[in-house]
């Protein structure tokens, strides 16, 4: 009986050995099969980097921005979802130089002049300007005034020429010259009437267009503008400056400085045209100043909404009144000529065996800024 035991278990032994190694077969089968099935995809769609659109050898290059055709694969199944790739040759940018040391523009910074300072104290006047109450005398012009103003035709009271406690300044145009006239003549408190005949084209109130109407006008408070006095006393008192002379002087020289710096910088982008028109540029650059050209219009969208409210057009239009197509053409000039300066400025710094920031700055040290 134990015999019997032993022979079933060396058999049972025996089987389990059998399938372990029919297993072990299978796996590596299949492991082998799936490493080969990977190698043939992967050899589907790996490309030479060395090799131009035209199947030869390229120029290896050290910059960032290698001048050589690169081919990039791209996948594409068919009709039938096979697996067959196939690849889309792009041509890359390729910059031929032309001259860059030495290039002429203009510095053509405005002058600032006494008129300009001027203006400034008329603001700096204007910010300081206060209402004080009317003293006792009539109105004049460039007062204040506040009225109840009532007008009627025939007895009859007009529902738009009514109003309480309107304010409005004396000889700015903001009421009828013959009540303006009127008022003039007038204290606070007074009360008078004044007849007017309406023009023909007084569109806004249609019903008495032609009509005499009699207005009744209650002075009810008015007030003046104190404006201050340019001089020593005032300018150090609201500026840092101890008289206006130095004023004068100080605020030319600030006023002076931001135009030059502001003319530098045109005169370098000047410069970047002249660079950049004095190159021909082959291969996909128009895609590039066009992908360029929609990343500036959003980051700009981003900034003034986040700042403004609004996108960058509509403030472009509103505050610097430059419609949208105005706006949008500045950008693209823009982002052309840095696009391009970035391409060529790549091949200079390759040429001269520097860094780009480096070539950039030969280019500006080589350059004659006429005026400067």
């Amino acid at each position: 009986m134990q015999n019997n035991k032993k022979k079933i278990i060396i058999i049972l032994a025996s089987v389990a050995v059998v399938l372990a190694a029919v297993i072990i077969i299978v796996v590596l089968t299949k492991g082998s099969k799936d490493k080969t099935e990977g190698d043939n995809v992967e050899k589907t769609v790996q490309v030479d980097p060395n090799v131009t659109a035209t199947g030869t050898p390229a120029a290896t290059g050290t910059e960032e921005n290698d001048v050589s055709a690169t081919v990039t694969p791209v996948q594409d199944d068919n009709d039938n979802n096979s697996e067959e790739k196939k690849t889309e040759i792009k041509e890359a940018v390729a910059v031929s130089l032309g001259e860059y040391k030495g290039l002429k523009v203009k510095y053509e910074p405005k002058e600032i002049t006494s008129e300009d300072i001027d203006l400034l104290l008329d603001n700096l006047k204007k910010e300081n300007t206060t209402l004080v109450n009317l003293p006792d005398r009539t109105f004049e012009d460039g007062d204040m005034v506040i009225v109840n103003y009532e007008g009627s035709v025939d007895g009859k009271t007009i529902d738009a020429l009514y109003a309480v406690c309107y304010q409005f300044t004396l000889g700015k145009n903001m009421f009828p010259a013959e009540i303006e006239a009127e008022i003039v003549k007038h204290k606070i408190g007074d009360v008078f009437y004044v007849d007017m005949k309406y023009p023909d084209d007084a569109v806004a109130v249609p019903e008495v267009i032609g009509k005499t109407v009699n207005f009744k006008i209650e002075l009810v408070d008015g007030f003046m503008y104190e404006v201050p006095e340019i001089n020593d006393s005032f300018i150090s008192k609201v500026t840092e400056y101890k008289s206006l002379d130095e004023y004068r002087k100080q605020e030319t020289e600030r006023l002076q400085k931001e135009e030059n710096d502001k003319a530098y910088e045109e005169s370098l982008m000047k410069l970047k045209q002249l660079f950049v028109d004095g190159c021909t540029f082959t291969g996909n650059i128009d895609d590039e100043i066009k992908k360029a050209y929609i990343l500036r219009l959003n980051k700009d969208n981003d900034t003034y909404m986040e700042q403004y409210l609004m996108d960058a057009a509509t403030y472009y239009e509103l505050y610097l009144g430059i419609s949208a197509s105005e706006y949008q053409s500045k950008v693209m000039n823009e982002v052309t000529i840095e696009t391009k300066f970035d391409y060529a400025i790549s091949e200079v710094a390759k040429k001269e065996n520097i860094t780009k920031d480096e070539a950039e700055q030969m280019i500006i040290d080589s350059a004659v800024f006429e005026g400067r």
